[in-house]
């Protein structure tokens, strides 16, 4: 199974890559598992994610597809063979 993964500012910068492919073995895996995955692979991608160097714990909005995900569904929210994990910082117009 693979999924995309795409990655806003400033969290790509601890990547290195605004985009991922990323395999599993499993026909379905959560979105919790991704970023799991992400932590492992990525030492800096769990303190960004967790908002080291922002105001705001966790300021980064889920979206599989073009679906919301809320933080607390990440492990109940699957994801399949195709699907695009989109991790950004909400943007506030004035």
């Amino acid at each position: 199974m693979k999924v995309s993964v795409k990655l806003g500012e400033p969290l790509w910068r601890q990547v290195g890559r605004r985009t991922l492919q990323l395999e599993w073995e499993q026909p379905s895996v959560t979105v919790a598992t991704v970023l799991r995955h992400l932590q492992t692979e990525y030492p800096g991608f769990g303190p960004a994610f967790r908002g080291a160097g922002l105001p705001a714990a966790y300021p980064y909005n889920l979206f599989v597809n073009a679906r919301l995900v809320r933080l607390e569904q990440a492990d109940t929210t699957p994801m399949h063979d195709g699907d695009k994990l989109y991790i950004f910082i909400p943007v506030v117009g004035g």
